[in-house]
C-alpha cells in the first residue's frame, strides 16, 4: 500500500463517519452539499471533465447556493458535446496532494452540531480559496 492510498483510506474513513452521523442527526445533514464536493475535489475523485464543474459548484454554494437550487438547475444539463458528463470513475486511481491542503476532513470535529457544521463551512472555503491560487 502506496502513501496516497493509505491517506484516502484513513480519509475516506472519516467520510464515511461524517455521512453516518450526518444521516443519524439531522442538524448535522446541513452542510452535506459541502462536504461531499469538498471531499471529492480534495480526494481528486471526480473526471477531468468534471473537475471544472465541481469546483465552480463549490463556489456557488459557497456563495449560498442551496442544493435544491441547483438540483432544479441542472436536470438534464450534465451534458458536453451531446454527451452525458462521468462524473466518477470508480477504479481511477486518485492522486491525493495532501501538502497542498491546510484543511482535510480530519480537521472537521464531529462533537457537536455546531462544531461539524462551522467546520465543514471553513473547509469548503478554505478549499475554494487554494484552488483559486492554482
Amino acid at each position: 500500500m502506496n502513501n496516497e492510498q493509505s491517506i484516502l483510506e484513513i480519509w475516506t474513513n472519516k467520510f464515511n463517519e461524517c455521512l453516518g452521523i450526518e444521516f443519524s442527526k439531522p442538524g448535522y445533514f446541513k452542510v452535506h452539499h459541502l462536504l461531499v464536493i469538498t471531499f471529492m475535489i480534495q480526494t481528486n475523485a471526480y473526471t477531468k471533465e468534471y473537475s471544472l464543474k465541481a469546483i465552480e459548484l463549490l463556489k456557488r454554494f459557497n456563495r449560498g447556493l442551496e442544493p435544491k437550487e441547483y438540483i432544479n438547475e441542472i436536470r438534464h444539463k450534465d451534458i458536453i458535446n451531446g454527451e452525458k458528463v462521468k462524473v466518477i470513475e470508480p477504479n481511477r486511481k486518485r492522486i491525493i496532494d495532501k501538502e497542498k491542503w491546510n484543511i482535510t476532513i480530519m480537521d472537521i470535529r464531529i462533537d457537536s452540531e455546531g462544531n461539524y457544521c462551522k467546520d465543514v463551512i471553513r473547509w469548503a472555503k478554505e478549499v475554494e480559496l487554494i484552488l483559486s491560487r492554482d
